[in-house]
């Protein structure tokens, strides 16, 4: 691992690398070990391989003497490896030098101070003032002002020499004391107030309370409070008040103090404050201003003084809850000649145009019309009178119509349905389905088929319902009491099934397909931005095409299907010679590449691997083409690619004497060919 320390300087110093020894069965002496772990296989606590399993193990940082005397701000430690690392703890060890001063201050020209060091062997007091140094670890200074005294002592263990400052305060004559009293003019009892005096070493306050100078405490009332402060030339005293403001007096009444639940209450807040608050309850109070009390609840009100000292008074009021719990009329809305059940919390007095009775609930048959009821409800203190209204209605009458009532199978037509408040329309299964809506649309399926998957789209308040009826729709409208009945007949022609059909379902760039579909009367294809009007269509596609085609039948319903055609790229065939000029009989190396297979024409003697070796022979330099075709293993695709090899036959001509004498000499010329390369 690594450890990187970071001073409050933000100086870094670096420990890499750091080798941390395993926590079982390793060597190194750990300063913790043999403190139990859980085995993992069994759950069981205790050791295992040795009784002083699993050890932890310490390391030393090694502070350069620069960092010492430094505060550490962070330390970061990093696990350069892929084992698992866990950290105890850090610690850190303090300055072995220290110090002492007596007494801390002096009087000018008053007595001496002793200083005193420890922890280290050697000292040296650097000269300052009067002072002339020592290497003494005690000293005795009498400084007329105040001065620093620097103490060095070398670190033995590190070879780091430590510095320290050490300040000597002189005063030349008693403190000169000032006070800050956060209570300025006065407070309101209850607040806090802190006094806080400087100029001196040490503060002491008296008064009619314990005081820690600046530090804030409550006053009991008012008073003056000294302090006095003390220096090495001796102390000094002050005074300061603290002032109490006076509360105002607050006093509050109620309209009453016992009211039943609904009645309304009003207070009264009054005393010599310049302004009021109520509380209490859920809701906003003012003084003088009725308001309904939901529960027993005790209001506050809270006066405040010109000086906004606060005070508070509180009255309780009772609220004696009276049975307001509505009656229930079941059902509140009835046909005429059915009954309701008029029902109470408990038994109160019911009455009527008719009739009184005394019981918790009764049945009543009301007459056509609305017909109110009258329910006194009260214990020993309050009372309530409540009504309740039960509305009796006649049948509605209802009309319903199918606007067209003859389409194409999955094709809309609409219902329609008034002279009722709510509708519910229902087709025959099996299975029933019911929607609701005054205007649902429907998209019914061939009438003239079975088993075909119905669907039925009801659209209202931008819901969407799905079913599966027949052709007969029955509607049941609601005036909110009675529920009247009706049917309407729609018809549905089939639509056509068309198949559709491909002489390939992927065909290779530049190849032509056959497309055709079966099904109908007439058939329209679209593809590619263009239309035909025919069963069969040929096409030529340079990518993956969707042809869609829609056909018709004698009802003139029509039906759609998509044939996919993929279309496959053609290889890119390339020839890469190893030269294109050879002498006649001459090898030239050629070498296909961009297919998967390869076959090479006969001049290539009808190789069929991607190398080919060719001779060119001839009698005069001229040239050869050679071709080889291309093929991608997976879809079939060809392409061809040609190369050219030029033959080199050089033309040697002799000029020169073509006589001698005996014995003579000839002298012969060739040319034609490359210098330096003939044989005679």
């Amino acid at each position: 691992m690594s450890v990187t320390v970071r001073f409050t300087d933000n100086i870094t110093q670096v420990f890499v690398p750091i080798v941390v020894s395993d926590w079982f069965n390793i060597v190194p002496t750990p300063f913790l070990s043999g403190f139990d772990r859980v085995t993992r296989s069994t759950g069981v606590v205790g050791n295992v391989g040795s009784a002083s399993n699993p050890r932890m193990f310490a390391f030393d940082l090694a502070i350069t003497c620069a960092n010492q005397a430094k505060r550490v701000k962070r330390i970061i430690i990093k696990n350069t490896t892929t084992a698992r690392l866990c950290m105890l703890g850090v610690s850190g060890v303090l300055s072995p030098l220290t110090f002492s001063v007596t007494p801390p201050t002096l009087c000018s020209g008053i007595g001496s101070s002793t200083f005193m060091a420890a922890g280290m062997p050697t000292y040296t007091w650097l000269s300052s003032g009067s002072f002339a140094g020592s290497n003494s670890a005690t000293i005795i200074v009498s400084p007329t002002v105040t001065t620093d005294y620097t103490l060095q002592a070398l670190n033995i263990s590190n070879s780091c020499l430590l510095n320290t400052v050490i300040s000597l305060s002189v005063f030349t004559g008693p403190p000169t004391l000032s006070v800050i009293n956060t209570s300025n003019t006065g407070i309101c009892p209850t607040r806090t107030v802190a006094l806080t005096a400087s100029g001196a070493t040490t503060y002491t306050w008296s008064g009619n309370t314990t005081v820690t100078n600046g530090l804030a405490f409550v006053p009991p009332s008012t008073a003056d409070y000294t302090v006095t402060g003390t220096n090495a030339c001796g102390s000094t005293s002050a005074i300061t008040s603290v002032s109490l403001h006076p509360l105002p007096t607050v006093s509050t009444t109620a309209s009453s103090s016992l009211l039943c639940s609904g009645g309304s209450l009003t207070l009264t807040a009054a005393g010599n404050g310049t302004a009021y608050t109520l509380s209490g309850g859920s809701g906003p109070i003012s003084s003088e201003v009725g308001f309904v009390p939901a529960i027993t609840t005790t209001y506050i009100a809270i006066g405040i003084s010109a000086l906004g000292c606060t005070a508070s008074s509180a009255i309780p009021v009772t609220v004696i809850v009276t049975p307001i719990i509505a009656p229930v009329a079941s059902p509140a809305l009835v046909c005429l000649g059915k009954s309701s059940t008029l029902t109470a919390a408990a038994s109160y007095t019911w009455s009527s145009a008719s009739q009184t009775v005394y019981t918790t609930s009764f049945v009543v048959t009301p007459n056509l019309g609305l017909s109110t009821y009258t329910v006194i409800k009260g214990n020993s203190n309050c009372y309530n009178t409540q009504m309740i209204t039960i509305t009796t209605n006649s049948l509605p009458t209802i009309f319903a119509i199918v606007s067209p009532t003859i389409v194409c199978a999955l094709q809309p037509a609409t219902l329609a349905v008034g002279g009722g408040q709510t509708y519910t329309w229902t087709s025959s299964g099996p299975p029933t389905f019911t929607f609701t809506g005054a205007t649902p649309q429907v998209f019914p399926s061939s009438s003239t088929t079975s088993g075909v998957n119905e669907r039925l789209f009801f659209l209202t308040q931008r819901r969407k319902w799905s079913f599966r009826p027949n052709t007969t729709y029955s509607v049941a409208a609601s005036d909110g009491t009675f529920i009247s009945t009706t049917t309407v007949f729609l018809a549905a022609n089939p639509n056509p099934t068309i198949t559709t059909s491909a002489s390939s379902s992927s065909v290779c760039s530049g190849k032509t397909v056959t497309v055709s579909a079966l099904g109908g009367n007439s058939y329209t294809w679209t593809a590619n931005s263009s239309t035909f009007n025919r069963q069969t269509i040929a096409d030529t596609p340079t990518l993956a095409t969707a042809y869609n085609v829609v056909g018709n039948n004698s009802f003139g319903c029509t039906a759609g299907a998509i044939r996919i055609v993929l279309v496959n790229p053609n290889p890119t065939v390339s020839i890469a010679p190893s030269k294109t000029l050879v002498c006649s009989g001459g090898a030239a190396p050629l070498t296909a590449s961009g297919a998967d297979t390869y076959s090479w024409d006969a001049n290539a003697n009808n190789v069929i691997t991607a190398a080919a070796i060719v001779n060119p022979v001839s009698q005069v330099s001229s040239s050869m083409i050679y071709s080889v075709l291309g093929t991608y293993a997976s879809t079939g695709c060809q392409s061809t690619s040609t190369i050219l090899i030029a033959t080199y036959v050089p033309v040697l001509s002799v000029t020169g004497t073509t006589n001698t004498c005996l014995g003579g000499q000839v002298s012969l010329q060739a040319s034609g060919g490359n210098a330096n390369t003939y044989l005679w």
